[in-house]
């Protein structure tokens, strides 16, 4: 563990701001089995295959093999609007102001003074090899227990929510406490996100 490539990797693993996946699996949306396709999509962004998010970065940035790509991002350096903006300035600019050939590469002229990929170089002891396998049969087994469902949902958007004056969290937070007096005639927190006026109150 004491050798300088290993070292070396470490040190730019730590020095990173994010990571960029290269996932050998194809995910995407379709529109017919949406429900299912989605489901895949975004159990595949939330862990991938358990060894190839990096969850200790602001955000992975993890691009399929077919092209299509999302977000992985952990939210303690910024709330999740932060990197919805983000995201949704990239996915805004990218066809609108970047574009693409009519071949579809991307419009633009490579960098030739940037560097380019290096692999990492490790020296794992195989002690440390036994303890990651471990690890990872855990990791996917934990994984494998993951209930994450998306749903479609077309009845209305954002702009009914700016018609109720309230924040998307704070909407969600309602219509959660709804469904569960419903069900269960009582209201009970759902979210950590409640206001600081309901913490207040009680």
């Amino acid at each position: 563990m004491v050798c300088s490539p290993h070292l070396q990797a470490l040190d730019t693993v730590e020095k990173a701001a994010f990571f960029v996946t290269l996932d050998d699996t194809e995910q995407r949306y379709k529109a017919d089995d949406p429900v299912r396709s989605l489901d895949s999509y975004a159990k595949s962004l939330l862990h991938g295959k358990c060894y190839d998010r990096w969850f200790d970065k602001s955000f992975n940035l993890i691009v399929f093999r077919n092209g299509t790509m999302g977000l992985n991002a952990e939210h303690s350096w910024a709330d999740a609007p932060i990197i919805g903006h983000l995201w949704e300035h990239v996915l805004s600019m990218d066809p609108v102001k970047l574009g693409y050939t009519e071949e579809g590469h991307c419009k633009g002229n490579p960098h030739p003074s940037l560097p380019g990929p290096q692999r990492l170089q490790w020296n794992i002891p195989a002690e440390c090899q036994t303890a990651i396998a471990s690890s990872l049969m855990v990791a996917k087994a934990l994984a494998d227990d993951v209930d994450s469902h998306i749903i479609p949902f077309n009845c209305f958007g954002k702009g009914l929510i700016k018609k109720c004056r309230t924040s998307p969290d704070a909407f969600i937070q309602i219509a959660l406490q709804l469904a569960h007096f419903r069900v269960g005639s009582l209201s009970l927190p759902l979210l950590t996100g409640n206001s600081k006026e309901d913490q207040l109150i009680g």
